[in-house]
C-alpha cells in the first residue's frame, strides 16, 4: 500500500515538473495570445514585437500608425501652360480630367487678344495625377509646374479617434438622462448632452473637410496665349496689269476728263448768259469812259 502511494506520488510530481517545464519553454508571443483578452493583446503587441529567437523590441507609436493606418495627404500640383487657343486647348484638358474621374472645381478667362488667359482648378484621384503630369508634357508646352504636399495623417486619425470617443460618452450621458430624477438634475445632464453634440458636429464637419482634402487631388492650371508676332515679308513681287484693267482704267480717266471739261463748258455758258445784262451795262460803260479818255488829234 505504502508502495503504492509513493509510485502515485512521484507520477504527480513528475506530471507537475513536465507542465512546469512546458510553461516556461513558451515563447513570449504564444504566451500573450492565451493569457490576454483581445484587447490587450492588441495593446501589448502594439508597444512590443519578437524576433525569431524570442527577443522582445519596444516599437515607437509613429510606427504603429504607419503600419497599421494610410497615410492622409493633401496634394496640390500647379501647372502653366502655354497654347495658341487657351479655349480649346482648356477643353481638351477638362475631358481628359473627367474621362480619369475627375471633375471642373473654377474656371475664370480673362484678357484680351494676345493676353488672354486662362485660370481653372480641376479635381483629380490622386492616384491619377502621374499621368495627367505625362499627358500636359507629351501635348502641350509646359512652362512651370510645382507639387506641394501636406501630411494631415496624424491630425486625421486623432480627429477620429476623438469623434468615436464622443459619440460613446454621448451615449453614456444619454443612459444617464434616462435615470436622471428631478427637474433640476434632467437639465443639467440635457445641458452636458447638448455640448458634447456641438462637438461631434464640429468633428465631424473637420473630419468631413479633410477626407474631401484627401481623395481628390487639387489641381491650379494656367493656360497662357502663345503671342505671335506679324512677320514682315522681304520678298518683293512685281505686279503688273493686265491689258483688261489698263482699257478699264484708260476709260475711266477719259470720261472723268471729258465730263470735267463740259461741265465747266457748261457753267461758263450759264455764266456768260444768265449775266447778259451786266455784261451789256458794263460794255456801255467801258465804251463811254474809253471815248471820253481819248485825246484829240494835235494839229
Amino acid at each position: 500500500m505504502k508502495k503504492n502511494f509513493s509510485i502515485i506520488c512521484l507520477f504527480m510530481l513528475f506530471l507537475i515538473l513536465t507542465l512546469t517545464a512546458c510553461g516556461a519553454n513558451k515563447s513570449p508571443d504564444t504566451l500573450n495570445k492565451e493569457t490576454f483578452t483581445e484587447t490587450e493583446r492588441n495593446d501589448f503587441e502594439g508597444v512590443y514585437s519578437y524576433d525569431a529567437n524570442g527577443t522582445s523590441n519596444q516599437v515607437s507609436p509613429s510606427e504603429i500608425v504607419s503600419s497599421t493606418y494610410e497615410r492622409k495627404v493633401i496634394q496640390t500640383v500647379s501647372f502653366e501652360i502655354m497654347a495658341k487657343d487657351p479655349e480649346i486647348s482648356y477643353s481638351e484638358i477638362v475631358k481628359y480630367c473627367l474621362n480619369s474621374n475627375g471633375y471642373e472645381f473654377s474656371y475664370v478667362a480673362s484678357g484680351y487678344q494676345d493676353s488672354y488667359h486662362v485660370k481653372a482648378v480641376i479635381k483629380l484621384p490622386p492616384n491619377e495625377v502621374s499621368r495627367f503630369t505625362a499627358f500636359l508634357k507629351e501635348n502641350y508646352l509646359v512652362t512651370s509646374s510645382q507639387l506641394e504636399s501636406v501630411d494631415i495623417t496624424d491630425s486625421y486619425y486623432d480627429t477620429e479617434t476623438r469623434l468615436t470617443t464622443k459619440r460613446q460618452v454621448l451615449l453614456q450621458y444619454y443612459d444617464l438622462l434616462k435615470k436622471a430624477k428631478g427637474m433640476e438634475e434632467i437639465l443639467s445632464v440635457q445641458n452636458i448632452i447638448d455640448g458634447i453634440t456641438e462637438e461631434i458636429e464640429a468633428l465631424e464637419g473637420r473630419l468631413k473637410v479633410m477626407k474631401s482634402q484627401t481623395d481628390m487631388s487639387t489641381i491650379e492650371l494656367v493656360i497662357h496665349q502663345i503671342y505671335e508676332p506679324v512677320v514682315t515679308k522681304k520678298e518683293i513681287k512685281w505686279n503688273t496689269l493686265s491689258f483688261e484693267d489698263m482699257g478699264y482704267l484708260i476709260k475711266k480717266g477719259f470720261f472723268s476728263i471729258s465730263n470735267t471739261i463740259v461741265s465747266l463748258l457748261q457753267w461758263l455758258i450759264v455764266i456768260i448768259i444768265g449775266y447778259s445784262p451786266l455784261w451789256i451795262i458794263g460794255g456801255l460803260v467801258l465804251f463811254t469812259l474809253l471815248k471820253l479818255t481819248k485825246p484829240k488829234d494835235l494839229k
